[in-house]
């Protein structure tokens, strides 16, 4: 199991607009079923941590290409990553982390 955590840098004070868009995101893949429940929080501002700046996380099975022939376009997609590039100031990053299983 895989914890896939993207990071977000917002333009100066607009982080909870995206953490916003990003919650709609993982709606969206949730009920097409291309993705497991996802976390968006946020650092900086009222906590400890770069300012600006929002995460998405969710735990993925196995690490694929989102760009696999079966995996379906949500209808949506295109107005929500829109509506994520008006709030962020640079490119999103990608982290991945194998979830340690005790054996």
């Amino acid at each position: 199991m895989f914890v896939v955590r993207r990071i977000h840098h917002a333009k100066p004070g607009t982080s909870r607009k995206l953490a916003a868009v990003l919650a709609k995101i993982g709606e969206m893949y949730l009920e097409s079923g291309d993705r497991k429940p996802s976390r968006i929080y946020t650092s900086g501002g009222s906590v400890p941590g770069p300012l600006n700046t929002v995460y998405m996380e969710w735990l993925e099975e196995a690490l694929m290409s989102p760009y696999r022939p079966d995996l379906a376009k949500p209808e949506p997609e295109n107005d929500l990553f829109a509506q994520l590039r008006e709030f962020e100031a640079s490119s999103s990053e990608i982290e991945f982390y194998e979830l340690f299983s005790g054996e």
